[in-house]
């Protein structure tokens, strides 16, 4: 397999899934799908690696190899063309979402402390609020 989103999918495995399973955002996860950096973390590679059940050195081939990490531009694709009218739903979906994510932080932001297991799921919640940002920031 050429990618590691080509991996993922054969797994099965979602960005959410993948994400929980080795402790590593969404979003960098996609930025290593799409735009890897030049220099790869190797915590970030080690706990991919293991996430995808792959070596670190398999996985850093495939992050190295010519061709990896040109995103949806350079991949054969169908496309699809949204009118003004799904985009601004698509937008108004997103925006939605994050609010309800912002609000589920501030009502568990008070006993975070009390349960380990919140604080590190706030932790993603806010990795997917910054995530739904992002997308939005590409549309707006």
């Amino acid at each position: 397999m050429n990618s590691i989103k080509e991996i993922r999918k054969a797994k099965g495995l979602t960005l959410e899934t993948l994400s929980k399973e080795c402790g590593v955002s969404a979003k960098t996860i996609l930025q290593y799908e799409h735009e890897p950096p030049k220099r790869p973390s190797s915590k970030v590679v080690d706990k991919l690696s293991q996430g995808l059940g792959i070596s670190s050195e398999e996985l850093l081939q495939i992050i190295q190899s010519p061709g990896h990490g040109t995103g949806a531009l350079g991949e054969a694709q169908d496309v699809i063309e949204l009118s003004d009218a799904h985009m601004a739903k698509i937008l108004s979906l997103v925006e939605k979402e994050i609010r309800e994510l912002q609000l589920l932080l501030l009502e568990y932001a008070d006993i975070q402390s009390e349960h380990p297991a919140l604080a590190k799921a706030m932790d993603y919640i806010s990795a997917d609020i910054n995530l739904l940002t992002e997308i939005q920031g590409f549309f707006a």
